[in-house]
């Protein structure tokens, strides 16, 4: 097998979000056993989580039959599942760009009880002596698997269903992990920054050289969203990514669907809460991430933005963004409030 650094680099940032993300679902409930979270790779990725509660295993869409009080809507399952494709596909680009093989399939498990992490991949073909043209479909897979961990306990990410995962499996390892309470995160705002800066972080692929990463909201009526880097001292807005870091080059369609669409469908569902919740919307949201102290910091507006002129006379929110990026990059200044201020 070829030199693998890439993929031992990316996995160990991919598999504790991936896990994160499924605990995080789950709201860390005590109930939990164990959970997994099965990616296949490949030309196409379908990650996915189980879980395990009383001895049964469960699946986003039910897994409030084993706990009530969970949201397991189809809008929930979305926050769990496009997140974990987002990773994964992006996993899967940093392992094929670097030229290193790509596992087939990995499973995660992670026992909540024990706090303990493995991981279990494997590398050969999920349907051995079958043509590729036709293979079943990862979601077939995937259904596959799932029965064999009800049926037989049997959790590993090789395709022989009569061994366990830990004899058959010679690429299976332990992992640290320790999960965040998602029950600390008690507000919508602490909820809303955090997904928003994972975004934006996981867009960039957490790339080694990014210094600081903006996430800048224009709330107020239809909301307006988008990420700036600082990459080696420059400030970099997200369509320019490719020009920083070639490998992050993307199409419009790639920048719409990972970044935009998620960003602003999120504060979107946030200004719904605040404005149901009675509580005033802010004008302009500044959420920054510094990347070497690991330190999130956020500042906020209830101004005009653009004090002194008519509400019908105002620039659109892209005008406001583009002048917000301007004044970072002359004074270094990510204040949420007005130019000037």
């Amino acid at each position: 097998m070829v030199n693998q650094d890439t993929f031992k680099s990316e996995f160990e940032q991919w598999a504790p979000a991936c896990v994160q993300l499924a605990d995080t679902y789950a709201d860390g409930h005590e109930a939990l056993d164990r959970l997994w979270v099965i990616a296949h790779l490949g030309a196409t990725v379908t990650p996915y989580a189980a879980y395990e509660v009383a001895g049964r295993i469960y699946e986003p869409h039910n897994l409030n039959e084993a706990i009530p009080e969970l949201d397991c809507s189809p809008d929930a399952q979305g926050e769990l599942l496009d997140p974990l494709l987002e990773n994964s596909v992006a996993l899967r680009n940093a392992v094929v760009e670097a030229g290193e093989e790509l596992p087939t399939r990995i499973v995660l498990r992670y026992d909540v009880k024990q706090e303990e992490l493995t991981a279990s991949m494997t590398y050969d073909s999920l349907e051995p002596g079958v043509p590729e043209e036709k293979q079943a479909s990862n979601t077939e897979l995937l259904e596959r698997w799932i029965e064999r961990l009800r049926e037989t306990g049997v959790d590993s990410a090789s395709a022989l269903p009569e061994e366990s995962g830990d004899e058959q499996d010679a690429h299976a390892t332990t992992l640290e992990f320790e999960p965040t309470d998602p029950t600390a995160v008690e507000t919508p705002f602490d909820q809303w920054s955090a997904y928003c800066l994972q975004v934006a972080y996981s867009f960039a692929d957490c790339h080694d050289s990014l210094q600081r990463v903006w996430v800048v909201a224009h709330l107020g009526g239809a909301v307006s969203v988008n990420a700036v880097y600082e990459i080696d001292g420059a400030i970099v807005r997200s369509h320019e990514l490719g020009k920083a870091i070639p490998e992050l080059e993307s199409p419009i369609e790639e920048q719409v669907e990972y970044l935009l669409e998620p960003l602003t469908e999120s504060t979107a569902d946030f200004q719904d809460v605040l404005e149901a919740m009675g509580e005033p919307v802010p004008t302009r949201i500044v959420l920054r991430f510094d990347v070497a102290e690991d330190d999130v910091n956020e500042d906020l507006t209830y101004e005009p933005l653009e004090p002194g002129i008519a509400e019908e006379e105002q620039s659109p929110a892209s005008v406001l963004h583009e002048r917000w990026v301007e004044r970072l990059r002359d004074t270094g200044s990510d204040a949420a409030g007005a130019l000037g201020n």
